[in-house]
């Protein structure tokens, strides 16, 4: 394996689909919660789309791991950017 190869399954590792529900919040504006082993994970997606903002809505995306802050008072476990987010059943 070369190290492309290696760094390419890194990425695809993380960007699988995750499915999640869209949260409103004062604090953060977008949270998605997703549930990872058994326990709620709260997301922050920096480029989220503005149709899918919507409270309660389930979602499936795409996210990588994203080096942007989140808004001063809002508490989440991860900071993401996501792609390919789509309305889910």
């Amino acid at each position: 394996m070369s190290c492309k190869t290696a760094k390419n399954a890194a990425i695809s590792a993380d960007s699988a689909v995750q499915k999640g529900v869209v949260h409103i919040s004062k604090e953060c504006g977008v949270i998605i919660t997703i549930t990872e082993n058994g326990t709620e994970v709260k997301l922050y997606p920096v480029n989220f789309p503005e149709e899918f903002k919507k409270d309660g809505l389930k979602v499936s995306f795409n996210s990588l791991p994203s080096r942007a802050m989140q808004p001063t008072g809002c508490t989440v476990d991860h900071v993401v950017a996501v792609e390919n987010v789509r309305k889910a059943k």
